[in-house]
């Protein structure tokens, strides 16, 4: 699947695998810490600085491990990755384009507002 096919499948699966207030919460706290973390580890290749580089392994590791952890309170899981590179591509794709899409497109204010608090909640 070429990156275009990738995109618009992840798009069409998206909205159904984030309905969650806690997956919600999470994936819009530590998207910033995963770009951040991306442009730390470019930047620390591009000057040569080691430092800067692992400063951004560890904000990008943090955040994705979050991020994949927090399906779990999902009713439906995301598809499941077939190799390490698969899970890195459809990472990439969905922190750099498909998340930021659907914050901005309104996808994840109308997903808070559906959620509401599901049955066992803490805050119920």
């Amino acid at each position: 699947m070429n990156l275009s096919e990738l995109l618009r499948w992840q798009w069409s699966a998206y909205p159904s695998t984030h309905t969650h207030r806690v997956n919600l919460l999470v994936h819009v706290v530590t998207w910033p810490f995963f770009v951040s973390g991306s442009l730390m580890i470019v930047a620390g290749i591009i000057l040569l600085q080691p430092a800067l580089t692992l400063l951004g392994l560890l904000g990008t590791s943090g955040a994705a491990m979050a991020q994949l952890q927090s399906h779990r309170f999902e009713p439906q899981a995301p598809a499941r990755f077939s190799s390490p590179w698969d899970l890195i591509r459809r990472f990439l794709a969905e922190q750099f384009v498909t998340f930021p899409r659907f914050l901005l497109s309104g996808g994840f204010a109308a997903a808070w507002r559906r959620a509401g608090h599901a049955p066992g909640d803490a805050n119920h």
